[in-house]
């Protein structure tokens, strides 16, 4: 028996969430892993990098989440608390590499994921928007 085009195309659809939420993963932990080379920059000036990261992240954690048949609170509370526990472990696993662990850091991670998930639901809004057209 084959497959819908429809269940073929939300496979389709959820390989690629996970394999961009994977990849993307990797990304910003390699990213926030680098020993820092001093730039002379105010030390607060990465906390707008960790804020677009986390807003990437918490999107995809979204999706990812949303394709797993979370809904709704329980779909924020989920993507919120994975990336609150990953920012907090994020933040230890840097002192090995000469990094300093702040929290104002995962404050700002934080704060991005919940931006991502925001995007989440504006773009699952206007796709749901466009396919009912």
């Amino acid at each position: 028996m084959s497959e819908s085009p429809e269940s073929s195309t939300a496979a389709r659809v959820r390989r690629w969430v996970t394999a961009a939420l994977l990849g993307y993963w990797c990304l910003i932990f390699t990213l926030t892993h680098i020993p820092i080379v001093p730039t002379g920059l105010p030390t607060h000036s990465d906390k707008v990098a960790h804020l677009l990261m986390y807003l990437g992240l918490g999107f995809l954690l979204a999706w990812w989440f949303y394709n797993a048949g979370r809904v709704g609170v329980r779909l924020f509370v989920t993507v919120i608390f994975v990336a609150a526990v990953y920012a907090a472990l994020d933040e230890l696993l840097q002192k090995p590499v000469g990094r300093t662990a702040d929290i104002r850091d995962s404050l700002a991670d934080i704060a991005g994921a919940i931006l991502g998930f925001a995007c989440f639901l504006i773009t699952r809004a206007v796709i749901q928007r466009r396919q009912k057209r």
